[in-house]
């Protein structure tokens, strides 16, 4: 939560939904009182992303977000870093956008060798998309957009206020490095912590 409302200055109100309601009003109490924003819990998912302009999903692999492309507004950027079962309108009338390409290949890779592809496509974030690419129904993964392609100008990123973005982050080293980073700083501003020593000498440099 925190590090959207980072990068998203404007946002003025917050709305949560969890399977359980009490989890779903503690969330929005805690975006009032940490950050001034208006928090709001309600109590079904459809109601919650009527005006949802970001959405993001945290969510089991046991108990997956079941979404309706029609629950969305036009223009809202759906951030899946949790699993999420969808209508095929959702994934095919949408702007999909990867974290990283090969990541995802690689997933498709050891789905194949694992001898159970679709108990491994189960598994992943990533896993609908993949049926609809094994079916035809979607571009091969090589064709798609990374999020990293749009930040270096290679690709664009949204190309009209009404297009709707799913952004699909499987799980990247990168994100849990520049975490621990923002957990380190702030440990040492507030002083609080210890430095460990893990060796004398390193083994490498």
């Amino acid at each position: 939560m925190e590090h959207i409302l980072t990068q998203a200055g404007e946002v003025r109100k917050v709305v949560c939904y969890d399977l359980f309601q009490e989890k779903a009003q503690a969330l929005a109490d805690w975006v009032a009182k940490a950050h001034g924003l208006e928090g709001v819990a309600l109590p079904g998912l459809q109601e919650a992303l009527r005006e949802a302009d970001l959405v993001t999903v945290a969510a089991s692999r046991l108990k997956p977000l079941e979404l309706r492309d029609d629950w969305l507004k036009p223009g809202a950027l759906v951030m899946l870093s949790g699993p999420a079962h969808a209508d095929r309108e959702f994934w095919t009338r949408n702007r999909i956008i990867l974290d990283h390409i090969e990541l995802h290949e690689a997933y498709v890779e050891e789905a194949v060798a694992s001898g159970d592809k679709e108990g491994y496509y189960r598994s992943v974030i990533g896993g609908p998309i993949y049926r609809l690419i094994d079916a035809g129904t979607l571009p091969a993964l090589k064709d798609f957009t990374s999020i990293g392609q749009v930040l270096l100008g290679e690709k664009e990123g949204r190309r009209s206020d009404r297009e709707k973005i799913i952004f699909i982050a499987c799980g990247m080293a990168v994100f849990d490095v520049a975490f621990a980073y923002e957990i380190y700083q702030n440990a040492r501003r507030k002083r609080i912590g210890q430095s460990l020593l893990l060796w004398d000498q390193p083994a490498v440099g």
